[in-house]
C-alpha cells in the first residue's frame, strides 16, 4: 500500500515542483527529512481483520518557508484524500485526514507541518 501512495506522490509534477525534486531525488524520505524542503513520512498498520485493514500515514511537510510547507501539504491532501464513495485505487478504499499540527525548529529554521492520514485498505487474506 505504501508503495502505491508513494507512486501517486512521485508522479505529480506540481508536488515535484514545490519540493524542488529531481529524477534522482524525489525529496520524499522515510522517517527523517534529508533536505531543506522535503516530505518525510512514517507508515504503520493500525488494525486488520483479514478483510479490511486500517493504517496510519504520518506526513511531515518541511520547509524554511511556512507558506511553502502549507502548499506542499495542500497538494498532498488533494492527491490522497478520497471524497464520498471514491476510492483512491482498487486496494485503498478510503483516505481521510485525522489530525496534524505544526512546529518550528529554531536550530534549523524549518517549519514542519504534520498531517495524519488514515487509510482503509482492502485485504486479500488467503
Amino acid at each position: 500500500m505504501l508503495n502505491e501512495i508513494l507512486t501517486i506522490l512521485k508522479a505529480d509534477s506540481e508536488l515535484y515542483s514545490l519540493l524542488g525534486a529531481t529524477v534522482s531525488d524525489s525529496k520524499i524520505y522515510m522517517n527523517q527529512g534529508k533536505a531543506e524542503t522535503c516530505i518525510s513520512y512514517k507508515y504503520s498498520i493500525i488494525s486488520s481483520d483479514g478483510i479490511k485493514a486500517q493504517s496510519k500515514l504520518e506526513m511531515n511537510c518541511i520547509s524554511p518557508d511556512y507558506g511553502k510547507a502549507e502548499s506542499i501539504l495542500s497538494r498532498v491532501k488533494q492527491l490522497l484524500i478520497t471524497v464520498g464513495n471514491k476510492q483512491l485505487n482498487n486496494d485503498i478504499l478510503n483516505v481521510a485526514l485525522n489530525g496534524g499540527g505544526s512546529l518550528f525548529i529554531e536550530e534549523t529554521k524549518q517549519h514542519i507541518i504534520k498531517a495524519y492520514f488514515i487509510l482503509s485498505i482492502r485485504e486479500r487474506m488467503i
